[in-house]
């Protein structure tokens, strides 16, 4: 996927405009939830994001041109574990 193909996808989907977020190597957020689906886009670099499923721990890794989608109240972290990340984040905040 493009940069530009992301934006259309999340404009299609409801998605807020994404913001643009750059991350160290090292960078870990701790286990935590969103009140609002969140779309990321690698644009460069490597992410690993875990999701609390109810089968358990769902691991995947991103890396550029990559894009995932967080559902909301799902418990989850995120970690750069290889050189500076930069990437899109948009949320969808539940209508209402």
């Amino acid at each position: 996927m493009t940069e530009d193909e992301f934006r259309a996808s999340a404009e299609d989907k409801g998605y807020d405009l994404p913001v643009e977020k750059t991350w160290d190597s090292g960078h870990v957020n701790d286990w935590h939830v969103h009140p609002f689906c969140l779309y990321v886009f690698v644009l460069a670099g490597e992410m690993t994001l875990e999701l609390e499923t109810g089968g358990g721990i769902e691991t995947t890794v991103c890396r550029s041109g990559d894009s995932i989608e967080v559902p909301m109240n799902v418990r989850h972290t995120e970690r750069i574990t290889g050189s500076r990340t930069r990437f899109l984040s948009a949320p969808r905040h539940p209508a209402g």
